[in-house]
């Protein structure tokens, strides 16, 4: 027996391992056999690269979250690694699941690693996560070295929540997140409830936003051609919204952020402690099935006490509706005082790319275009389709391109639409008789028009048209 030592980073690092019982003899506290250690780094390294792996359209945050309890699984939390400050412990000297992989892993046999470990340890670290000494940190001091640690609960697993998430813990806080948008699927496969990653939008991506996604080693967790429009498209930067939530949520879960499906945010009141007058949330939520049974909780409603609430769950948010007195009442969204059409559509190969008549079968670059700058693209538009449009986006994504039209009203109304918006289950009714059924299709049929009048390729042949599937 002895203990194996890595060294990373300037840190002294001991990969220790704590009494336990997964399925072999209890192991002596600061007791590992180098065989030991091995096949645990190649039984992890197998499970970690799947998990860097997981991405959409193939898979989404549900799947992510399964495969990282694989990963950082009960023998992985037992693992302690020497710090500066001694031993780790989850109380008083704390380390990110990271720093526990990489002790355990090291390189994985991949040369990209080394580099995924340095970025995580060059983002900056603030309070108690700032540990006196580590040469990461430049000679640099601890620029809030006086905050004090709190148990912040964030409702919402969207990219404002992530990321807000990923910020609090490198301050040195206790993170949760709330979020209750589990996928739920009937008997026969069909979905009826969205997941926290069922959406493929894709927002504009903004000179500092792609340089911080790039810290956060998105060129690494992301594949290389959902890389593309977000690192080497300046001008038409995008990425799309599923692809973001991945990506931030794998780097929030290495950096030790509890993440809570199933789980949603009901309401809250502020106790004060008499003996210190310390104020604290006390946050009454629903756990789920699944969610009650893995964290030890009561079906349906639970009250849990934190130090810090932020609301992060969208226009519609529940945080502010119940907290007004403390948030302030912000006017909300109307959503029907706008008119956008979001039609994302198939890939088209190259050899049918030609027989579209696109010269060397190549898809135009993207486009950005308004009808104020782009007089003449506009009235082609009004030529061949008979539309009035007044912008239109076009991005190119890893498995399908993004469309944004916006037309005016009375266009829509001319072409036998008529603006609803339809929830959910109405939105994918399927019935042939239904009206909603051939307002979809007068819907694609004028998308189709304005989009081939704007030189974007479509094909009708294909499946849906040549739009993409629903999830």
């Amino acid at each position: 027996w002895h203990h194996p030592r890595v060294v990373r980073a300037g840190r002294s690092v001991c990969c220790l391992l704590q009494p336990g019982t997964s399925g072999q003899a209890p192991l002596t506290a600061a007791m590992i056999s180098v065989a030991q250690l091995e096949d645990l780094a190649e039984d992890k390294a197998k499970t970690f690269t799947k998990f860097l792996l997981t991405q959409p359209p193939a898979a989404n945050g549900e799947d992510l979250l399964a495969i990282w309890e694989e990963v950082y699984d009960e023998e992985m939390q037992k693992v302690q690694i020497q710090t500066l400050n001694g031993p780790c412990d989850d109380e008083t000297n704390r380390v990110f699941p990271y720093e526990k992989l990489q002790a355990v892993m090291k390189d994985g046999g991949n040369w990209k690693w080394p580099r995924m470990w340095q970025r995580f340890d060059e983002i900056e670290r603030r309070g108690s996560a700032y540990r006196e000494g580590e040469k990461l940190h430049f000679n640099m001091p601890n620029k809030n070295p006086n905050i004090v640690e709190q148990r912040v609960l964030i409702v919402g697993g969207g990219p404002i929540g992530l990321r807000t998430a990923i910020e609090m813990a490198m301050a040195g806080h206790r993170v949760v997140i709330f979020e209750k948008r589990r996928e739920l699927k009937d008997t026969s496969g069909e979905l009826t409830q969205l997941g926290f990653t069922n959406r493929i939008n894709r927002p504009h991506m903004w000179p500092f936003v792609r340089n911080d996604l790039a810290k956060l080693n998105g060129k690494d967790f992301m594949s290389r051609e959902a890389s593309y429009p977000v690192f080497t498209e300046p001008d038409t930067s995008s990425i799309g919204i599923d692809e973001l939530q991945c990506l931030l949520l794998k780097n929030a879960l290495l950096l030790g952020v509890d993440f809570r499906l199933g789980v949603g945010y009901d309401n809250a009141k502020i106790r004060t402690d008499p003996k210190n007058m310390m104020p604290t949330w006390e946050v009454e939520c629903s756990y789920d099935d699944r969610s009650a049974a893995k964290y030890g909780k009561g079906k349906g409603k639970n009250v849990e006490v934190f130090d810090c609430l932020i609301g992060c769950d969208g226009p519609r948010s529940t945080v502010r509706d119940t907290q007004s007195k403390h948030f302030g009442n912000i006017e909300k969204r109307k959503f029907m005082d706008c008119v956008g059409i979001v039609a994302n559509i198939r890939k088209v190969n190259r050899k049918r790319l030609k027989e579209l008549g696109f010269e060397f079968g190549q898809e135009p670059g993207d486009m950005n275009r308004t009808k104020m700058v782009f007089k003449d693209f506009f009235k082609q538009i009004t030529d061949k389709a008979d539309a009035d449009i007044e912008n239109l986006i076009y991005y190119k994504a890893s498995h399908h391109n993004y469309t944004i039209l916006v037309p005016k009203r009375a266009d829509l109304i001319k072409h036998g639409l008529s603006g609803k918006v339809y929830h959910f289950a109405a939105g994918r009714d399927k019935a042939a008789d239904d009206a909603r059924s051939e307002e979809k299709n007068k819907l694609k049929k004028y998308c189709r028009s304005v989009l081939q009048a704007a030189g974007i390729p479509i094909d009708e042949q294909a499946e849906n048209g040549g739009f993409v599937g629903a999830p």
